[in-house]
């Protein structure tokens, strides 16, 4: 059997061990941002928010403001 005491300490696990472990445990908080990351970007796509910018302006708004504009405009118009 081979000599533990490169292993173990009356106080636990030596360094090579825990740098090891901590190595892991980076790992895992970057695999869990990833994974929050991701979660985020599959939210957007589930609901996207389409952008309109009219000509002459530097403000973007919702597409569907835009066509709800319109349809007003439309309206207005055959009402005269």
């Amino acid at each position: 059997m081979e000599n533990n005491e490169d292993f173990m300490t009356d106080e636990g696990i030596l360094g090579p061990i825990e740098e090891q472990n901590h190595e892991y445990f980076i790992d895992f908080e970057d695999i869990l941002r990833r994974i929050n990351n991701l979660e985020t970007v599959v939210l957007q796509l589930l609901n996207p928010e389409f952008m309109y910018k009219r000509p002459g302006s530097e403000d973007y708004e919702k597409i569907t403001d835009t066509l709800d504009y319109l349809h007003n405009k439309v309206r207005e118009l055959e009402e005269k």
